[in-house]
């Protein structure tokens, strides 16, 4: 899905965003405050992601046409196994049982 070029990339973009350290790590106060901000930027970062994900993501509209034979998604998915290995013999049972010369 992902090549190592574009997965560097991406690394670069996420490395430009980080701000530079401070440098004054000896004092205590500015470095719990620095690391109180880097943790908010990765949530930050976390949710945004998580948004753009949420942006892409669509609902697949059924097919009207078709006819509804399945009382949930489990069911359906068994349903499309069943027709793709035996369609063949199903149809002729269903065309028999239509013209009532089923036995």
């Amino acid at each position: 899905m992902f090549n190592a070029d574009s997965i560097y990339k991406a690394y670069e973009k996420r490395i430009n965003k980080i701000p530079k350290l401070l440098s004054n790590q000896a004092v205590p106060s500015a470095a719990a405050e620095e690391k109180q901000a880097r943790l908010d930027m990765m949530a930050s970062e976390v949710i945004e992601t998580m948004e753009k994900r949420n942006q892409y993501s669509r609902k697949r509209l059924e097919d009207d046409s078709k006819d509804i034979s399945s009382i949930n998604e489990r069911n359906k998915i068994y349903n499309k196994k069943l027709e793709r290995n035996y369609s063949k013999y199903a149809n002729e049972i269903k065309g028999n049982l239509e013209r009532g010369t089923a036995l």
